[in-house]
């Protein structure tokens, strides 16, 4: 890890236009999604003795190989790695995994050894080494909270949950709506989004107030341009009508528009499936599936499948 880290310090990055940098897209399942129930081992006879009722049978799963199948709810998953566009990694974790869920989490959102704690995310170790100087956008959390892995040293990277209605809130506004959306942040809800969305803790120098000047104005063109793009990219693709896939639409419609966003970050919660896990685990794995399958497919009728990456991960 630390030899990576020091060969992303020492190489450039070069600045891309929006149109046509590579830009990384993170899906977090957050809660702990069941590995073997979604990458099913169905060549493996000890997984199906641990697991009478609850496993996946093999007539029922969607097979890749002779060892190996997907949950039948991961219909989307199966079309994609039918088509070469979706590949699966075994194994990737750290030695003696550990299993609180808060601890797990904040090992895989900074990246550092089990045994050691960070502050900033790994992503935002990124923007602070080769984004400086970049729109503040460069990385896009689509959820109420800024992610861990955005944390950083550098004022990098802002969090809305509708880029519709993102923008700097004015104190002084009148209109209701503003004020309703104010309310809603102060309430741990976010309607909108704010200068206090920017992640990182910014060295401040010079005149304070300068700082902050020069911190509103460029949050305030980014979310000019998400306004604008939301506005004028048309959006004709198909989409189931979960929450997720919405946010997946929204980044579709980010990126098409010319941002210069090199990160987005989505989520879903719910994979915490102690109880019932059958039933619920289904739903989140169509959920899942089918929005991912729906993202790609928007991506190359657009023509920008090949310079996007998702990435899916859980804690366990």
């Amino acid at each position: 890890m630390q030899t990576l880290q020091a060969a992303t310090q020492a190489t450039p990055a070069k600045a891309g236009t929006g149109r046509d940098q590579p830009v990384l897209v993170v899906l977090q399942l957050a809660g702990g999604n069941d590995g073997l129930n979604t990458v099913v081992p169905v060549g493996n006879d000890d997984y199906h003795r641990a697991r009478p009722a609850l496993g996946i049978a093999k007539k029922d799963a969607l097979r890749l190989d002779d060892g190996f199948a997907l949950h039948p709810a991961l219909s989307g998953f199966k079309s994609l790695f039918d088509e070469g566009r979706l590949a699966i990694l075994h194994g990737v974790g750290y030695p003696n995994p550990n299993l609180s869920h808060f601890r797990s989490m904040e090992i895989w959102h900074t990246a550092t050894d089990s045994d050691k704690s960070a502050l900033h995310g790994w992503i935002g170790r990124y923007f602070d080494n080769q984004c400086k100087g970049e729109d503040p956008a460069v990385g896009i959390s689509l959820s109420a909270q800024t992610p861990q892995a955005f944390l950083c040293g550098s004022a990098k990277g802002v969090c809305f949950v509708d880029p519709g209605r993102f923008r700097v809130l004015d104190p002084s506004m009148q209109d209701d709506d503003d004020h309703a959306m104010m309310a809603a942040e102060a309430d741990g809800g976010n309607a909108g989004g704010s200068v206090g969305m920017i992640s990182g803790a910014a060295a401040i120098t010079g005149d304070p107030l300068d700082f902050l000047e020069r911190t509103a104005l460029d949050a305030q063109v980014s979310s000019d341009e998400i306004q604008a793009i939301m506005k004028g990219t048309y959006d004709g693709s198909a989409y189931p009508g979960t929450r997720l896939a919405g946010d997946f639409r929204n980044v579709a419609r980010i990126s098409a528009g010319g941002m210069p966003t090199r990160i987005y970050y989505v989520s879903l919660g719910g994979f915490d499936t102690h109880a019932n896990q059958a039933g619920a685990h289904e739903r989140l794995l169509r959920d899942v599936g089918d929005a991912v399958k729906a993202f790609l497919d928007d991506l190359k009728r657009q023509g920008n499948h090949d310079r996007v990456t998702l990435m899916a991960f859980s804690e366990f």
